[in-house]
């Protein structure tokens, strides 16, 4: 499977005036949390899960479609994905997204949107919100052809967790089939650190 595992979805803390921004969650998903506590904000039934080996990209997507978890079995002894269609806090809602435990803890939520970004509208009220971030762009060259990618990342705060956000595609003039998708994502990048999330900040709602 191809979706990012830049290691969602998104995490949003306190930023008060005069402060520096903290990101660790958004809503009541935060980084840290057990898998017993997500799936209980989430309001998931472990039995109306669908469990699964591997998944395709298409077959995610198809699953997102019909608005049905998806429960993937661990990417290794210690990792478990989750894949949430949708995500409703505040006045606010997150579409397509992967949730990645590992040894029972949050450590990672991305989205992936393919072509036009459901997601948009998040993406700008949280550039809005959170004003730390600078812009990127880069590309590749792969077997379809000259990717590129554009995006933004968040200073959340804390070294160990990332937040990004990017479009990826194929360079205008290929004729290619290759996937043109949207993400955004939120990670620990060293789970050894993981006690570090007990000092980060709770989350707000965004």
């Amino acid at each position: 499977m191809k979706i990012l595992c830049l290691s969602l979805v998104i995490f949003c803390g306190n930023y008060a005036f005069g402060q520096a921004q903290k990101i660790n969650g958004v809503g009541e998903l935060r980084l840290g949390k057990t898998e017993a506590q997500i799936l209980q904000i989430l309001h998931l039934d472990k039995n109306k899960i669908i469990d699964k080996d591997t998944l395709t990209d298409n077959e995610l997507l198809y699953y997102y479609a019909a608005n049905t978890v998806v429960r993937v079995a661990p990417i290794s002894k210690n990792h478990t994905d989750y894949h949430i269609p949708a995500y409703n806090f505040a006045n606010n809602v997150l579409h397509n997204i992967s949730l990645t435990f590992y040894e029972d803890t949050l450590i990672a939520i991305h989205t992936f949107c393919e072509k036009n970004d459901i997601n948009e509208a998040f993406t700008n009220a949280f550039k809005d919100k959170y004003t730390d971030y600078k812009n990127y762009d880069w590309s590749y060259e792969s077997s379809s052809g000259f990717q590129i990618q554009e995006g933004s990342r968040w200073n959340s705060g804390n070294e160990n967790i990332k937040v990004e956000c990017g479009d990826s595609g194929l360079e205008p003039g290929y004729n290619s089939k290759a996937e043109a998708y949207s993400y955004f994502s939120f990670f620990i990048e060293n789970t050894k650190k993981l006690d570090e999330m007990n000092e980060t900040p709770k989350s707000s709602v965004f």
